[in-house]
């Protein structure tokens, strides 16, 4: 099997150090990247996300990753999880945004430092969401 054809790539719970390299988005098979419990994994969620129009499961959490989610993330609507618990990031919640997650299943982004009010009909509209958990987090 050729990188490129790759849909899983499966690092959690290692010893993994420094950025996630921004090519792994450019694999344009990517379904699953799972580098969650690595806690010397730092920087951000590069902008090049928007190129993994096939990724369904995203999970960062437990990382010393951080900043502000890149917009082009919400270009993603494969996704049916957002793990990034426990990590840095921050910014306002924008209702208009995570309602292009059509197919989102789970979502945890507790333990960051997000704000703003996510108007509790988003949660009837993304119907399929079994799991769902925030912190510090204001729902209308």
């Amino acid at each position: 099997m050729k990188i490129s054809q790759t849909e899983t790539l499966a690092l959690s719970e290692n010893a993994l150090t420094g950025e996630i390299p921004t090519g792994i988005f450019a694999l344009g098979s990517i379904k699953q990247l799972l580098a969650n419990e690595n806690q010397n994994i730092t920087g951000t969620i590069p902008t090049v996300i928007g190129q993994a129009v096939q990724l369904e499961r995203l999970r960062l959490g437990d990382t010393e990753m951080g900043g502000m989610l890149p917009e082009e993330l919400f270009d993603c609507t494969a996704l049916k999880e957002v793990a990034i618990q426990n990590a840095n990031f921050f910014g306002t919640m924008e209702a208009d945004k995570w309602r292009r997650f059509t197919n989102l299943e789970d979502i945890n982004l507790s333990y960051n430092d997000f704000s703003g009010r996510l108007p509790a009909e988003i949660f009837l509209e993304l119907s399929g969401i079994g799991t769902f958990s925030f912190v510090s987090i204001f729902l209308l």
